[in-house]
């Protein structure tokens, strides 16, 4: 691989990761005003229905937050196994 290459794949690494971070606090902020209380009174309903909004919101974003992540994790392998593969290369176990 050329150094071009190497660049490009950090790139698209910490690009990833960036996104991932950004979308964990995304999730942290939504989250910080959920309760996890049950409302049993009609002069809760206001609550319960912010509460609603919450909880859809976090469920809209969860899938998102997990492809994210499993990229995060898969961009991690690949720069491990090229730099794997680059070690074993330069010790003469791969021609």
């Amino acid at each position: 691989m050329e150094a071009n290459s190497i660049l490009i794949l950090w790139a698209a690494w910490g690009t990833v990761v960036v996104v991932t971070l950004v979308l964990y606090a995304y999730r942290g902020t939504i989250a910080r005003d959920e309760e996890g209380q049950i409302f049993l009174h009609e002069s809760f309903d206001y609550q319960e229905a912010v509460q609603a909004v919450i909880r859809s919101k976090i469920a809209r974003i969860q899938p998102v937050v997990r492809a994210s992540l499993g990229m995060a994790a898969l961009m991690t392998l690949v720069v491990i196994g090229y730099y794997t593969w680059f070690a074993l290369k330069a010790l003469d176990y791969i021609r």
